[in-house]
């Protein structure tokens, strides 16, 4: 059987939320992607939107076991149509190289857009394969 990481980053709870469902549905491993910047509030909102915008980089605080999972789900919100700067920093930051990779978005702004498209040149790295 396949072992599975579900790794998120919330701000609002609703990742988290999400994250935990399929957690238990999945009978995964669960791990909250946490950056030393602080987020919480209107002001908080607005930093990380400007942040993601101008692709700022996260300093995260938190560590992940990803070295023995042979599957890793990245769940997220959207922000300014791209994924958060904790998200990118995981990414950057650990090696996923042979791993199954999924994700998932929560969203609560216009359903039009289709945030996805600036999620695979986040996480592609030189030895991975584009998203599908």
């Amino acid at each position: 059987m396949d072992r599975i990481l579900i790794v998120y980053y919330s701000r609002t709870g609703t990742t988290r939320m999400v994250a935990e469902k399929l957690a238990k549905l999945l009978e995964a491993d669960i791990e909250e992607i946490r950056e030393r910047k602080e987020r919480a509030g209107a002001l908080g909102f607005f930093i990380g939107i400007k942040d993601s915008i101008l692709d700022k980089p996260a300093e995260l605080i938190s560590t992940h076991a990803v070295e023995d999972k042979d599957i890793v789900i990245i769940g997220m919100p959207v922000w300014a149509d791209a994924p958060p700067p904790a998200v990118r920093a995981f990414v950057k930051q650990y090696d996923l190289t042979g791993k199954k990779i999924f994700a998932f978005c929560t969203h609560r702004g216009s359903v039009e857009k289709r945030p996805s498209r600036n999620f695979p040149k986040c996480c592609l790295r030189k030895s991975s394969k584009p998203w599908r």
